[in-house]
């Protein structure tokens, strides 16, 4: 697993993309690395799959339940496109390793998933965008901003008190 890489890699697309405020248009960064993205509702049978990518035609088709909220469209989206930038060599090996099943944030221990997840976090609300806009706002508005949901935020201020017990370390001499 290399959640730094995921990271360093969602960086890169915003970057590549000249995204420096929230909210970030996760659509346009899907189609903007060759992805078509379409929205439907899936049968009650799949009600637990939030999307997945389909490479049976000449371009990747990533599929999402439009029966989810915006906000966890926005995630399937983000999460999906991970997959596609980080994995698509494990993904057109064995395609069902796209599918995304409903699950809390963080909860997942697939590899592979954890670094989409990582991916989709970064990409959606980047590290240093949250701490621009973090001081002295609630969730709710947090999630507003960057127009995820509250769990996102959640997910975020984790990540942000780990990296600030990792940072605090002391770095043994040698």
């Amino acid at each position: 697993m290399n959640v730094t890489k995921a990271i360093a890699r969602a960086k890169k697309v915003l970057e590549e993309n000249y995204v420096v405020e929230p909210p970030v248009d996760v659509y346009l960064l899907a189609a903007n690395s060759g992805i078509e993205i379409r929205e439907e509702a899936f049968p009650v049978e799949f009600v637990n799959v939030s999307g997945f990518i389909n490479f049976e035609s000449d371009h990747p088709v990533m599929y999402v339940n439009a029966n989810d909220p915006p906000n966890r469209r926005k995630f399937t989206v983000a999460h999906e496109l991970g997959h596609w930038l980080l994995h698509e060599k494990i993904i057109r090996n064995d395609s069902k390793k796209t599918v995304l099943f409903r699950m809390a944030l963080g909860a997942d221990k697939d590899p592979i998933e954890t670094e989409a997840n990582a991916f989709a976090a970064e990409l959606l609300v980047p590290m240093d965008m949250f701490e621009r806009e973090e001081d002295a706002k609630s969730v709710k508005d947090l999630a507003d901003i960057f127009e995820v949901s509250a769990d996102v935020i959640g997910y975020r201020k984790k990540d942000r008190h780990r990296n600030e017990e990792v940072s605090t370390e002391p770095v043994e001499q040698a």
